[in-house]
């Protein structure tokens, strides 16, 4: 099989691209690299960059969208997750985005790891997760 060396980036649609921009760039810190509008294609896309693992995210707006919004339950994204390196981290976003206002369902202990998740502007879950190291077999 031909090699991969990870994700290239994640592109999510949201419905107001200057709403969405914002709260990136609010509750993670995004930095915007790419801001532009086709106008053959009727879309317009902003592409940031997550500082602390380069992540690189794009925004789309598309110019007549259907009417249905994004629910996990159905069949596609069912949430985006980002890592950290311990538990400690979750709990400190924990305390970040209380700060800043942002609802969340709170840290949870799972058989894997922990976990908080939380919704973007359009109702897209986003999840913050630390992944315990999996015992050899």
């Amino acid at each position: 099989m031909p090699r991969l060396t990870g994700i290239s980036h994640v592109a999510l649609t949201v419905s107001d691209l200057d709403r969405s921009q914002g709260w990136y760039e609010r509750v993670f810190s995004t930095q915007t690299i790419f801001r532009g509008r086709n106008d053959d294609g009727g879309f317009e896309v902003a592409y940031m960059v997550e500082p602390q693992a380069g992540t690189l995210i794009g925004l789309t707006r598309h110019d007549n969208p259907p009417a249905a919004s994004f629910t996990a339950k159905s069949v596609g994204l069912d949430h985006l997750s980002f890592a950290t390196e311990n538990r400690d981290q979750v709990v400190d976003w924990a305390a970040h985005l209380e700060h800043l206002g942002v609802a969340h369902n709170g840290v949870e202990d799972q058989p894997f790891g922990t976990g908080l998740t939380l919704e973007d502007p359009d109702g897209i879950a986003i999840e913050v997760y630390y992944m315990k190291p999996l015992a050899a077999s």
